[in-house]
């Protein structure tokens, strides 16, 4: 049996990447496991972190990213205007998923969010779609994440938000994943501890 989940979170940097590591270590003696980021904004990539991580622990694991804002750490709908007007390059949420179920194997994926569960997702040139909100008084528009994945109904593992406050923005995180379509498998949180956050320097 393969194993298909999409990795969310009710707010950013409070563990997704750690989720898809400890998955990673654990999955990966049964079948290849393939990581998959379709939305990366800003550095270090998380698929650095995963490579580095397979590669000193021999892992069987594959690592794949979409499509990646550089040097923008910030909400993907922003770092995709902020790329595009500099490079006219836009790419589509249906482009996104498409390019998620071609990297789907045949053995383990975890497909890694970006940012929490309503966090956007990037911004093109289209007419108004439902769902969808327009940026500014451009002729962009954009959805949330979890919009934006709901299509490709495959089952979610949610962390949850281990601060002061947590519980609220976890269960609407839940609430917001449901109502989209989504199917929760389960919640995970990492205690809120030194040891489990990311530095980034």
């Amino acid at each position: 049996m393969s194993l298909k989940h999409l990795i969310f979170s009710s707010n950013t940097s409070i563990g997704k990447t750690l989720l898809s590591l400890s998955l990673s270590s654990h999955i990966t003696k049964t079948k290849p496991l393939t990581y998959i980021k379709p939305l990366q904004c800003g550095t270090p990539w998380d698929e650095d972190l995963i490579k580095t991580y397979s590669d000193t622990t021999n892992l069987n694991l594959n690592s794949i990213t979409i499509k990646a804002y550089d040097p923008y750490p910030c909400s993907p709908h922003l770092a995709s205007i902020l790329t595009g007007e500099r490079t006219k390059e836009y790419i589509t949420d249906d482009e996104i998923n498409e390019n998620i179920l071609k990297s789907i194997t045949s053995g383990h994926n975890i497909i890694e969010t970006a940012g929490g569960v309503l966090s956007p997702s990037i911004a093109f040139p289209s007419a108004p779609l439902k769902g969808y909100m327009s940026y500014k008084d451009t002729n962009l528009v954009y959805t949330t994440q979890a919009n934006l994945y709901s299509r490709l109904n495959l089952p979610s593992i949610l962390v949850g938000d281990p601060k002061l406050g947590g519980v609220s923005t976890t269960i609407s995180s839940l609430e917001s994943l449901l109502s989209h379509g989504n199917r929760v498998e389960g919640i995970v949180f990492f205690g809120n501890d030194k040891r489990y956050v990311r530095i980034r320097e």
